[in-house]
Parts: C-alpha cells; sequence; structure tokens
C-alpha cells in the first residue's frame, strides 16, 4: 500500500485554476472573433448576392400613364430614394461598399417583372422601362442612379 502512495501524485494546488482561466481566455478571444468572422461572411454574402450583372435598362419611351393606365403604382422608400412600380414585387438591401468590413453601405433594389419603374430622389425622377417579363436592379451608389436587367430569379 506503501508503494501505491509512492507513485501516484496528487496534483499541485492551483492547477484546477490555472486550467480554468486559460480556458476562460480563450472563450473571451474567441467570441469576439467568431463574431468578426461572422460579420465579414455576412457583409461578403451581400456583396456576392447584390452584384447583379446586366445590361443598362432602357430609359423610358412611354409615359408612365400610358402603361399603367390608372392602376395605382406600388411605392415605397428606401435609404432617401422614391420608387414606384406598377407590377411586381420588390427586394431591397443595404449592400457593404468596400472589400473589408465597413459601415458604408450602397442601396440596392431588384424589382420582379416592374415593366417600367419610377427613381426619384433630390426633386429629380428618373424613368427606366425594363419592359414586360424582365427582372431589374436599382442602385444608388454614389449618389448615381444606376439600372440593370437582372436578377436572381430571371429565367
Amino acid at each position: 500500500m506503501a508503494l501505491v502512495g509512492a507513485i501516484y501524485k496528487k496534483p499541485k494546488r492551483g492547477a484546477t485554476a490555472k486550467l480554468g482561466l486559460i480556458t476562460i481566455g480563450l472563450v473571451i478571444a474567441g467570441v469576439p472573433i467568431a463574431g468578426v468572422s461572422a460579420l465579414f461572411a455576412h457583409q461578403q454574402g451581400l456583396r456576392h448576392d447584390w452584384d447583379i450583372k446586366g445590361p443598362p435598362c432602357p430609359p423610358a419611351r412611354h409615359s408612365w400613364r400610358g402603361i399603367v393606365l390608372s392602376r395605382e403604382p406600388h411605392s415605397f422608400k428606401y435609404g432617401g430614394v422614391d420608387f414606384a412600380h406598377p407590377f411586381g414585387g420588390a427586394d431591397c438591401a443595404s449592400v457593404p461598399d468596400g472589400p473589408f468590413i465597413t459601415r458604408r453601405a450602397y442601396y440596392a433594389c431588384q424589382f420582379s417583372e416592374p415593366i417600367i419603374i419610377a427613381v426619384s430622389i433630390g426633386g429629380r425622377t428618373t424613368l427606366f422601362e425594363p419592359g414586360p417579363g424582365r427582372h431589374a436592379t436599382v442602385s444608388l451608389r454614389h449618389g448615381r442612379i444606376a439600372c440593370v436587367l437582372g436578377g436572381w430569379n430571371e429565367a
């Protein structure tokens, strides 16, 4: 029995406390790192999803009333811009404007088959006429309005 007691070493006092402190330190360091990593992945996903490529939307050739007749348009405000479209739906997002984590953003709205889109900012209205059966994405970046034909659900 004396031999067994001689081989077994009792842990030093404080070894458990040191292990606990190391664990807490790793958790304290790991939580912000995980948060920053999740934010970066989210912003990269938005940049990728809202990078819609396509030809520019044609300017309106017809008058608003000539297309929509007496139909009330769907209208909404997003990012300080007023949008109106007679048909389809719209989906908008604030898209991070830069390669890394940033607070700067530009605004983008995707329209499903709007036929005509009115975009008003600062008292000036711009009309785009994507035409029937076409998706369009409008963005406001660095104070400039741009519209491209295309979107996620385009067949």
